[in-house]
């Protein structure tokens, strides 16, 4: 079964966040006329939790927590739960 995608609906370029009925009366808007709305599908994230270690860094001997290239890209830091930097 496929599951349902969110979408998004903008007006004149701004997302429509009420009802649409209260943002016709609130800008009052003919409903003799017609009215543009785009749609959008929103981005959906399966996100799948990690319960064994996927890869290593040498010399950490606790899980990594971040890691941040030099500005020149040259260099690599990382940092462990123990606080440690390598």
């Amino acid at each position: 079964m496929e599951e349902k995608l969110p979408y998004a609906f903008y007006i004149s370029d701004q997302e429509l966040v009420v009802q649409l009925g209260t943002y016709l009366q609130k800008n009052k808007v003919s409903v003799e006329k017609a009215l543009p709305i785009v749609y959008q599908p929103q981005a959906v994230f399966r996100i799948r939790p990690i319960n064994r270690c996927s890869s290593t860094i040498a010399g950490h001997k606790n899980w990594v927590l971040c890691i941040a290239w030099s500005p020149d890209g040259k260099h690599l830091v990382s940092g462990s739960k123990a606080g440690e930097l390598q």
